[in-house]
């Protein structure tokens, strides 16, 4: 598990929130994806054609190392992949851990939106710094021009689901999937990986990003989790500087990538 210890922290960590925004959209020939959250900015376009998907073109607005944008060459191994495959399917034709997570993330959703019979849906993912070790943790849904409907919210504490007491003790990291694949179906299942995955990158609110720049992927963490924490990359990536936002007071600036 991650050990905040290793590195020098945020010293306005406590005060803050987390925000990760969504938006998927279709458009005749394709489909599109974005992303902004405090560390990380993506676009993704998927163009399709009788239902294949024909060609995907990231586009690396905002990132933390300067291997991110290899990333946009495993998200190749997804040409040709239906847009009714399941996550599942998805999954095993491009594997998470060769993929840069976020990237990856929006890719699946965006291919997943192209099922929708809507035109647009926007997430909003909110969690709130730690006060005496509790978070909380919730995700809006919005579609279209309707007010969003709030799909999740949860508390955690300790890397687990402390409140809602139908949920306590699940796990919010390993394990995840299965109890909630099993809790959640449809557009409640998404949602709710939509919310594990920012709680996820929130984590990196409790850390001074920016006094950890040139430091390299692999002096931070020597696990293989995604294309930049790689053996065949790690080494080489070098953390780029002032990367961070903070959007805590400013959520209407989510996805303008300034």
């Amino acid at each position: 598990m991650f050990d905040p210890t290793k590195f020098k922290m945020n010293p306005h960590y406590g005060s803050g929130v987390f925000r990760r925004r969504i938006r998927l959209s279709r458009h005749a020939g394709h489909l599109h994806g974005a992303l902004e959250d405090c560390n990380h900015g993506f676009q993704v376009t998927v163009f399709h054609q009788h239902n294949i998907v024909t060609d995907i073109k990231p586009q690396f607005m905002r990132i933390p190392f300067t291997t991110c944008g290899g990333a946009e060459t495993p998200l190749k191994k997804l040409l040709g992949a239906s847009l009714s495959a399941t996550p599942a399917e998805l999954l095993a034709l491009a594997p998470p851990l060769s993929n840069c997570t976020h990237l990856h993330d929006l890719t699946l959703l965006t291919i997943g939106h192209g099922q929708r019979e809507v035109d647009v849906v926007q997430y909003d993912v909110e969690v709130s710094d730690a006060k005496e070790g509790v978070s909380d943790l919730r995700v809006w849904r919005r579609v279209d021009d309707e007010e969003p409907i709030l799909m999740h919210h949860w508390q955690s504490q300790n890397y687990m689901i402390a409140s809602p007491p139908a949920l306590k003790d699940k796990p919010l990291f390993m394990g995840f999937s299965r109890w909630a694949n099993e809790a959640f179906k449809d557009i409640a299942n998404e949602a709710a990986f939509v919310l594990q995955k920012g709680n996820l990158v929130s984590i990196g609110r409790m850390l001074d990003v920016n006094a950890m720049t040139g430091s390299r992927a692999k002096d931070e963490n020597d696990r293989v989790a995604c294309h930049t924490y790689s053996p065949a990359n790690s080494a080489t990536a070098i953390r780029l500087g002032n990367t961070v936002r903070d959007f805590t007071h400013t959520p209407e600036q989510l996805l303008k990538f300034v």
